[in-house]
């Protein structure tokens, strides 16, 4: 374990695995340096793992940023990497975090959503969510996006829950910025900041999709306030379907191009959500009663 830490956190910066060399070092992980290195199988990998000043550099700035940050690292096989993504299809091979481990005490259900959402719909969220947080001891996980996200994260702090928030970026550079004092909540909150990146990555298109997995992997339940077709909130929830997790959705109004997305996920077998009592009512099938103690 002592070696494969490091191993992983240069993976962050463009070190590939293949499927064989990801099972094999996982499974087995090698005791030193040397044995690591003789299960690598591409040359290119190879060759920038012998590099001595490459690995020395970032090494030193990932240990500078832990030791100034805080920062908190996980991966497959540690006590406290989440459960629900080891069941998933491709589970992260690292994981980058701030604040507590969350999915430890805690069963969550993604909620993500628009980034422009009508009002209606934040104001269902504020009607129905807030209340059934404050009733049900489970938390929300959710993107850090502005619209949906972002009020799901502020009702799960309304609620006294611990907010999770993956982050489309490294963990140092919080993305979207103008979010940071949102962000700041969540960590006083007893919640976490979670990352798959390196920790002084930028915000880039192609890494929400592993975001939105990531969302829908860690919940049992998936929920779908807003979502237009062809949007990453739809994607999100297509990608909870192919790990198994359930689904619900609210209703729109079929004359709303914004809410298509949620009607195609009902006519496809997603639970519809009228109320509050619909969500309790699902969570306590999906989850169990025993959950249904405010704490």
């Amino acid at each position: 374990m002592e070696v494969l830490l490091p191993f992983l956190q240069l993976t962050l910066y463009g070190i590939r695995l293949s499927a064989t060399e990801r099972e094999r070092i996982l499974i087995e992980p090698p005791s030193s340096w040397e044995g690591l290195l003789k299960q690598i199988e591409s040359e290119k990998t190879l060759a920038r793992l012998e590099d001595v000043n490459w690995c020395r550099t970032h090494w030193e700035n990932l240990n500078r940023w832990t030791k100034a940050y805080n920062l908190k690292w996980t991966f497959p096989g540690a006590f406290d990497y989440p459960a629900r993504l080891l069941q998933t299809s491709l589970p992260p091979l690292l994981l980058c975090y701030r604040g507590e481990p969350v999915w430890q005490t805690h069963e969550m259900i993604s909620v993500v959503g628009s980034r422009d959402p009508m009002s209606d719909s934040l104001d269902w969220m504020r009607k129905h969510l807030l209340p059934f947080l404050k009733k049900v001891n489970v938390t929300i996980a959710s993107g850090g996006a502005r619209g949906v996200d972002a009020r799901a994260h502020d009702l799960t702090l309304l609620a006294d829950r611990p907010p999770v928030c993956f982050l489309p970026s490294g963990i140092l550079k919080p993305y979207p910025q103008a979010h940071e004092p949102m962000f700041h909540r969540v960590l006083d909150a007893g919640g976490v900041l979670i990352s798959g990146f390196a920790p002084d990555s930028f915000m880039q298109k192609s890494y929400f999709h592993a975001r939105n997995r990531w969302i829908a992997g860690i919940s049992t339940i998936t929920m779908i306030v807003e979502a237009q077709r062809k949007s990453g909130s739809y994607l999100t929830a297509k990608l909870a379907l192919e790990e198994g997790r359930a689904i619900a959705t609210l209703p729109v109004s079929p004359m709303s191009v914004r809410g298509h997305g949620n009607l195609d996920l009902i006519y496809s077998g997603a639970q519809m959500l009228r109320d509050e009592q619909d969500l309790a009512l699902f969570v306590a099938k999906e989850l169990g009663s025993a959950f249904f103690t405010a704490q």
